[in-house]
């Protein structure tokens, strides 16, 4: 920081505004014009003064264009360098929110000017729709410059770039981690959708006086927005179509995020005047995909969105709880039930041939004789003997009439008690009773078949956001219904699961890859209930280990313990391994492969073979797989540069010297085979300066300070 009255250039600083990451802003003063200006001067540092030089450039035509860019007078590109530009009065967005949130309707307004200079920004040098433009990469409250009349300045275009007519993206390893998009945190990748995070980000902080992401060290944030997370839910006063705005913008997946700043204003300038967002309107994103990857039991998974049916579930009605006609039959029409069913009236009153002697001890005794307890016990199912007359001399009378054969005797009681139904009338009750089972179940099966066509002809118009209704519905119509298992809605709820899921691993495919891990998971869940369906099928299982060998590759790559880490890499590998036998001739798990031995442990040679073996499985190449071996010789060769030598003799340490040229000298072969990818050609420059500088230890190494420096191998091909 400058101290005290002083020039730098033509310019005589007079006080000192702010300090950013790579400069220092100062108020200053031109003595040929008297203007005041804000003179900004780097930090050391030649990678920091090409930023800021290329981003004064861009801002110079970017505020040709848009008022809302303040304008620049002069780069200083000698002995002092300095950017002087337009100073702006007024009060930063910063400073402003520290005494608390805005007004909905200020925040807005804010946020579609904002929109406004995104779009100016990407119309910049890119004629016919092409791609191109300028990023600005630093959206945040402190580059945000409020003025009077509700007009803002956006600041600070120290780290923005220019998108290239054939490339629409490019790489920025600068930038502020609560305001980074996941694709730019995870690969360094920056285009207009950064910027349109960006502002996302920063509606949502004035919205709350807060960030949608919070953690305690920016190494936690940066792997919660990486992984997707969701944002915190909006608790001030607010139209309640911010929500499925904010939603969609801050979508962890980039093509579920609004194209374009245009689209985004739209949105904005609805809510503005109380209108329908079109993101309310078709809002097809919901958090229900997060849960799904819960562990799934093997024979039907619970389903692993918060529903209440899937809580309260606890036995179908098929699966033991039969109807309460099915409960009652205890036995066939006309037979006998025995003593432990439930037995109709007239069975549990039946113990043995009743007494006519008895009968009038009985009357006179209200209706119970010696033989109750008896009788109680023979209803429970013990035998009772016939009854016997009390003992003792019969008084002379007139003559009994002889009894009946004690055979007999129940028959006639039977026929002749009153309220007994013949037994023709049981036969027609247990014929009805069946005929209503019959009807009752059949009514089920269609009905129930009504319900599977319905859920089969939704589905290819139901998106993925609807995946857990989708299986819950299923799951309703599907066991125990003989005719909807005929109806191959099985198959169809399969294979809709299985193409959403190879929608979301699709996206790894591209150069520029938009899964993260929330997608992995998403993609997990909706093939855990395929594979639940069709547990049979070796495709549906291999794409399964297949996304959970990426979730233990992110597991590993953010893991703090380097034990911890090279387990989880192990496993993985494990995994894409099993996915490629179980479909042989796939070859997207051969590139995990190749990433885990890039990236995790450093090994160009298996990193090389994966990708053969994943070129004789035709996968698609692209320029990532070029630059993914690239990057193991470059990775490997910067582990060796950085390894001690102090042990080696002079022979160790120039064989040392030798292997990392050999890698350096094989990265730059493939880097040179696709130098406009991103990043590539910062790898290039590197490469070159090692390789001189190995040389040239080589050459003092051997004696030979005048010796020509070896060739680099291998060289590249004639074709190349």
């Amino acid at each position: 920081m400058i101290v005290g009255r002083a020039k730098v250039g033509r310019y005589e600083i007079e006080r000192h505004v702010a300090s950013g990451g790579m400069a220092e802003v100062y108020q200053a003063r031109d003595p040929a014009t008297g203007a005041c200006v804000a003179l900004k001067i780097p930090h050391d540092g030649e990678e920091i003064w090409e930023a800021e030089r290329a981003g004064a450039a861009l801002q110079i035509e970017l505020s040709r264009r848009d008022a809302r860019v303040p304008r620049v007078h002069e780069i200083g590109d000698g002995d002092e360098r300095f950017v002087a530009m337009e100073y702006v009065e007024g009060e930063d967005l910063s400073r402003r929110l520290q005494a608390g949130p805005l007004d909905w309707r200020e925040a807005t307004a804010i946020a579609i000017e904002l929109c406004g200079v995104l779009a100016t920004a990407r119309a910049c040098g890119a004629p016919n729709g092409e791609p191109g433009g300028i990023v600005h990469g630093d959206i945040k409250p402190r580059n945000i410059r409020l003025q009077e009349g509700g007009r803002i300045k956006v600041l600070d275009f120290g780290i923005a770039k220019a998108l290239r007519q054939t490339r629409a993206e490019t790489r920025n390893l600068y930038g502020s981690v609560p305001y980074s998009s996941p694709e730019r945190l995870d690969r360094g990748h920056v285009d207009y959708h950064s910027d349109l995070w960006s502002v996302a980000v920063v509606l949502y902080e004035m919205l709350e006086g807060r960030r949608p992401f919070r953690s305690a060290s920016d190494a936690e944030l940066e792997r919660a927005i990486r992984s997707g997370a969701a944002p915190a839910p909006l608790e001030r006063e607010a139209p309640p179509a911010f929500a499925a705005v904010l939603r969609k913008a801050l979508a962890p997946a980039l093509v579920d995020r609004y194209a374009s700043a245009q689209e985004l204003e739209i949105d904005l300038r609805a809510v503005l005047i109380g209108e329908t967002a079109r993101a309310a309107a078709d809002d097809a994103s919901t958090p229900s995909l997060a849960p799904l990857a819960v562990p799934v039991p093997p024979a039907i998974p619970e389903d692993p969105v918060d529903e209440p049916d899937a809580t309260r579930r606890t036995v179908t009605a098929t699966n033991g709880a039969a109807d309460p006609d099915a409960t009652q039959r205890t036995h066939a029409p006309g037979a006998q039930p025995t003593v432990d069913e439930v037995p109709d009236p007239d069975a549990t009153r039946r113990t043995a041939a009743a007494d006519p002697v008895a009968r009038p001890e009985a009357q006179q005794n209200g209706g119970a004789s010696p033989s109750a307890p008896r009788a109680s016990y023979a209803q429970a199912g013990e035998t009772s003997a016939p009854l016997q007359a009390s003992p003792g001399p019969i008084p002379p009378g007139p003559p009994v009439p002889a009894l009946a054969s004690p055979a007999a005797a129940p028959a006639r009681e039977v026929s002749a008690r009153p309220g007994a139904a013949p037994p023709w009338m049981q036969r027609v009750r247990w014929k009805t009773i069946a005929v209503f089972v019959v009807l009752f179940f059949t009514a089920r099966e269609f009905q129930a078949l009504g319900s599977a066509g319905d859920l089969r002809s939704s589905l290819p118009s139901r998106p993925r956001g609807e995946a857990a209704a989708v299986w819950n519905e299923y799951r309703r119509v599907m066991p125990g219904h003989v005719l909807v298992n005929l109806s191959g809605l099985g198959g169809a709820v399969r294979d809709w699961m299985v193409s959403h899921a190879d929608d979301l691993i699709s996206r790894y495919r591209s150069d520029t890859p938009t899964i993260y891990e929330t997608g992995w998971r998403s993609a997990e869940g909706l093939l855990q209930h395929a594979a639940a369906i069709d547990p049979g099928s070796r495709r549906i299982q291999a794409r399964l280990e297949f996304c959970r060998a990426h979730l233990l590759r992110i597991a590993a790559r953010d893991a703090k313990l380097p034990d911890e880490s090279m387990s989880r890499y192990d496993e993985a590998v494990s995994r894409f391994e099993r996915a490629a036998r179980l479909w042989p001739g796939w070859g997207d798990p051969y590139i995990g492969l190749a990433q885990i031995y890039t990236y995790g442990k450093r090994d160009p040679e298996r990193a090389a073979e994966a990708l053969a073996q994943a070129r004789n499985a035709r996968y698609p190449f692209g320029e990532r797989e070029t630059v993914l071996l690239g990057d193991a010789y470059r990775l490997r060769a910067e582990r060796r540069w950085a390894g001690s030598t102090d042990a080696f003799d002079a022979n160790q340490h120039y064989r040392h010297l030798e292997r990392i040229r050999d890698d350096c000298a094989r990265a730059l072969e493939q880097y040179e085979l696709v130098p406009s990818y991103a990043g590539v050609s910062r790898h290039l420059r590197a490469l070159r300066r090692r390789l001189a500088e190995i040389d040239e230890r080589m050459r003092a190494l051997s004696g030979d300070p005048a010796a020509e420096p070896a060739p680099v191998w291998p060289a590249p091909s004639a074709g190349q």
